[in-house]
């Protein structure tokens, strides 16, 4: 996005004052582009808020989006402009009110009040501007629950992601969020797992409904399951079995992200070291080169793999013997630094 020299804001504050309509949506647009942000410009574009022309009023309220919290003054005029007859000047008004970082009982009311409103383009600026305030707007979260089921797919996956930015706050969704990702729409699906994993401690539902969405027809919600479960880490130890069998799927991409969040779930049990271990025989080199960072990351719980990673040191894929030296100096027990700085020798002289 192009932005605005400061120098120009005394000028397009006279414009936005007294111009003709045309010079005072262009400054108004303007204001919001200048870089760094102008406090000067926060008190011009309040007033323009209350211009006769919509689109100026919309500009305005844009342009005070862009300026972020600087711009918080202006959180009761924009309160306001969410009752504004244009919608254009309703969505920038919701969107600034998101942005500002004044999560008040009075804006949140208001976003309530928009995420209701018939235009569903309107009611996902509500309940994004909701999530971007985060846990301050847990007021709103029942709200943001009925949303998951309005009758547009857009506000769905809007509400899903705004429940995410609340975090733990929005651990009273978390049932809803499960229902959710049963829902026909692959977008809402994903946001509901992504939005599971930002809420802890995860309920034991959300848990085994992440752990079957690994298996969802969609490669796009597989992984966003994945994520959100390595996401919730030990706190998913109920998935752990599914995420074995995972290990062995067909598929090199799946058995890749399936060890990186075995690892960060139950990462120090024996079992799971075990699994890595096999992994380091794996036809794919980008398995077997994961295997090898995760029983790094492990450290010394992982001494029990040494030989397969003194092994892993001949592999045919150079990043895979790299990753595998760097495993040992990180498990550190003598044969396993040893053997690394044999590696490294080796590798120099060659």
């Amino acid at each position: 996005m192009p932005t605005v020299d400061p120098k120009e804001v005394p000028a397009l504050i006279a414009e936005l004052s007294g111009g003709s309509v045309e010079a005072r949506r262009r400054a108004a647009e303007r204001l919001g582009l200048v870089y760094p942000p102008s406090s000067e410009a926060v008190g011009p574009l309040t007033a323009a808020l209350r211009d006769p022309d919509a689109d100026v009023r919309a500009n305005a309220a844009n342009g005070l989006a862009l300026i972020g919290p600087p711009a918080s003054k202006a959180v009761p005029d924009l309160v306001v402009a969410l009752e504004d007859p244009a919608a254009d000047v309703r969505f920038h008004a919701a969107n600034a009110l998101g942005m500002l970082d004044a999560p008040s009982l009075a804006v949140i009311n208001a976003l309530v009040r928009l995420s209701g409103d018939p235009d569903p383009r309107l009611r996902r600026a509500g309940v994004t501007a909701l999530g971007n305030l985060g846990a301050p707007a847990s007021a709103a979260l029942q709200t943001l629950i009925d949303r998951l089921t309005d009758g547009d797919v857009d506000v769905r996956v809007a509400s899903a992601s705004a429940l995410g930015r609340m975090g733990d706050a929005a651990s009273a969704a978390s049932g809803a969020l499960v229902s959710a990702l049963a829902e026909p729409d692959e977008r809402v699906r994903r946001s509901s797992a992504i939005a599971l994993g930002d809420i802890r401690p995860p309920q034991p539902a959300a848990v085994a409904a992440l752990a079957s969405a690994t298996g969802d027809s969609s490669p796009a919600v597989r992984s966003s399951a994945l994520q959100a479960l390595r996401s919730l880490g030990p706190t998913a130890v109920a998935a752990v079995p599914t995420l074995k069998s995972l290990a062995a799927h067909s598929e090199a991409g799946v058995r890749a992200t399936a060890l990186q969040t075995l690892t960060a779930v139950d990462g120090k049990n024996r079992g799971t070291v075990d699994v890595l271990a096999a992994a380091l025989r794996d036809s794919d080199p980008v398995v077997r080169g994961v295997a090898a960072d995760a029983l790094g990351t492990i450290g010394t719980g992982a001494a029990s793999t040494v030989p397969e990673l003194i092994k892993s040191l001949e592999d045919s894929s150079e990043e895979v013997r790299s990753r595998a030296a760097d495993a040992l100096y990180l498990v550190g027990t003598p044969e396993a630094k040893k053997a690394a700085e044999a590696y490294v020798k080796k590798s120099r002289k060659g």
